[in-house]
């Protein structure tokens, strides 16, 4: 399996009086930066079969961003609870066995996801900018320490220099 883990997009303040923390769409900045590292990945033909999201509204919108670009249908995106902030890896791990595909992408937070994939990959640390992707690999069991890193990239690729 290939396993991208996704750090939402940047995202608008949190605070009153204008967005819970739940609540926080992704600024148009952070769209556009993230867009463009979708197509920058597509046109290498990097892709992912299938999405799981955290149900908070800026890892939702960077999850629907995500499948567009990749040519994916809204049903291949699934928001879920498992990547709530603060969410259990190794119930994380057991679903992701039952997902039928290859590839899969899921699209949470820090400092959530960069524990994951260091725990995945055996060690090491992780500094997930927001927009930013790892991609790993796994041979066989998807299973802490099990995993390669592929590839680590954020926005900034995709930008001309």
């Amino acid at each position: 399996m290939r396993l991208w883990i996704v750090r939402h997009a940047i995202a608008a303040d949190a605070g009153p009086p204008t967005w819970s923390d739940s609540d926080r769409p992704l600024t148009h900045e952070g769209r556009a930066e993230f867009r463009g590292l979708c197509r920058h990945l597509a046109s290498r033909d990097r892709r992912v079969e299938t999405i799981l999201s955290s149900p908070l509204v800026r890892a939702r919108q960077t999850a629907a961003i995500l499948a567009e670009e990749m040519g994916l249908t809204p049903e291949q995106v699934e928001v879920t609870d498992l990547l709530k902030p603060g969410f259990d890896l190794v119930s994380l791990t057991q679903y992701l066995a039952t997902v039928p595909a290859e590839s899969v992408a899921v699209v949470g937070h820090q400092p959530d996801l960069g524990f994951a994939a260091s725990q995945l990959v055996g060690g090491g640390s992780f500094a997930f900018g927001k927009g930013h992707i790892a991609s790993l690999r796994f041979d066989d069991a998807l299973r802490p320490g099990r995993a390669a890193l592929s590839w680590f990239v954020g926005p900034e690729i995709a930008s001309p220099v």
